[in-house]
């Protein structure tokens, strides 16, 4: 049966007709706070606090669940084996905890990586692994520190006449809450899950839930930095253009 228009719920309609308003919104805040973490990521200080912010977010997420039970049909028989589902997820039961500690204990202390060398666009070709132990400094103190020293290497000519090859910097956030797990990716795939949990709420009223998606190549966009990034005349002085 083909669904009514006013019967699918997505960013620009929900406020007006969705009937689990108050889960719904607060999916859609995890998601705001998800693109400032990418929009940020190379800024410690902005991606801790907006990682802080995701998962608090996130969590409450099955909170309200909880507290709109006696508006959802049948929900004492659907929760519970849910609940047990999400008990058992590593990546929720990373959020969960992590949770647990930025509201009762303490920050959430990053640690991360950078792959500094040669990329093809934003594909690494050549690069040097460095661990980046302090969570409070950006990617652009580490660009300025690392890729003067690749270009005195000779890794790259002057010129840059291989077109599309620039140094650059690839970062990739980590804690132990994760494990080994990359914070953002990780963020992502927990997000997806809850996304599930409320498309399957969203049913119950006959209602579809469009939840907001992540582009194939956001991760690349989202991870590296290019010299032509930090100044985008480049790839003309270089004659790619």
């Amino acid at each position: 049966m083909k669904k009514e228009s006013n019967n699918i719920c997505t960013l620009e309609n929900y406020s007006c007709v969705c009937p689990v308003l108050d889960a719904h919104d607060k999916i859609e805040e995890a998601y705001y706070f998800l693109l400032m973490m990418a929009f940020n990521y190379h800024k410690a200080d902005e991606f801790r606090f907006n990682l802080h912010a995701f998962i608090k977010s996130l969590r409450e997420v099955t909170f309200i669940l909880q507290n709109s039970k006696d508006k959802i049909p049948d929900f004492d028989k659907w929760y519970p084996q849910k609940q047990e589902e999400m008990k058992n997820n590593d990546i929720l039961k990373s959020i969960c905890e992590s949770r647990t500690i930025i509201v009762h204990r303490a920050m959430l202390k990053p640690r991360s990586k950078v792959s500094v060398g040669i990329y093809r666009g934003r594909k690494l070709k050549m690069a040097l692994e460095i661990p980046v132990d302090d969570p409070f400094v950006d990617s652009k103190t580490l660009f300025d520190f690392y890729i003067p020293k690749f270009k005195d290497m000779g890794f790259i000519d002057e010129t840059h006449s291989a077109i599309s090859e620039q140094l650059g910097l690839r970062r990739q956030w980590y804690c132990d809450q994760f494990g080994e797990k990359e914070i953002f990716s990780t963020c992502v795939s927990a997000y997806i899950e809850l996304c599930q949990i409320i498309y399957e709420v969203h049913s119950f009223f006959g209602f579809e839930f469009i939840p907001q998606g992540i582009p194939d190549d956001f991760y690349e966009r989202t991870f590296v930095l290019l010299e032509s990034d930090f100044d985008p005349s480049l790839p003309e002085k270089w004659g790619w253009m």
